[in-house]
């Protein structure tokens, strides 16, 4: 049976903003198919990773490191258990974008969506034939607040993005 932490260490400030929090916790974004895999994007500010936790041996493969000025956001595994969808931010300029990268040790990644006038993307999953892959888009610079948010399908071959259903002054993420 797969048991997953649903408490958190102490937290602690990561530089002067108060909105960020380190709770020295890694909690997994999604799971294989077979539920022995999670998917994770670390909480450590200095060293933003997204990996793969085998929840039976705890050994940790990285798929993604922290580059620069860019890190890795949330994360969805495709049904097929082959594929992790994943955001991109870079901080200056603040710019978000969708990557795929194969879970097949050594797998290259590939940019869906450049980096470029996103104010944000969200990935919230797949089709069940891991074709497609379901986000929140936020397009252009405004305030968070005063930015449209449409729900998307996104080819995983191509990156073709077709749009679902447009939204004004949605937020992003959970209420």
């Amino acid at each position: 049976s797969v048991r997953a932490a649903t408490t958190m260490g102490p937290a602690t400030q990561v530089g002067l903003n108060p909105r960020y929090w380190n709770t020295g916790t890694d909690v997994p974004e999604a799971f294989s198919p077979d539920g022995q895999t999670a998917v994770v994007v670390s909480t450590d500010l200095a060293h933003l990773q997204l990996y793969l936790r085998d929840l039976r041996t705890s050994e940790r493969r990285v798929l993604v490191n922290r580059v620069n000025n860019e890190r890795p956001g949330t994360a969805r595994m495709s049904p097929d258990g082959r594929w992790v969808a994943y955001a991109w931010m870079t901080y200056v300029p603040r710019t978000l974008g969708l990557r795929v990268i194969g879970t097949a040790r050594g797998s290259e990644g590939r940019t869906l969506i450049p980096q470029q006038d996103q104010n944000g993307v969200r990935v919230i999953g797949w089709t069940p034939d891991s074709a497609s892959i379901l986000i929140e888009l936020r397009r252009g610079q405004r305030p968070a607040e005063q930015s449209a948010t449409s729900l998307a399908w996104v080819n995983a071959s191509d990156g073709t993005v077709r749009i679902i259903k447009t939204f004004d002054n949605w937020r992003m993420g959970p209420q």
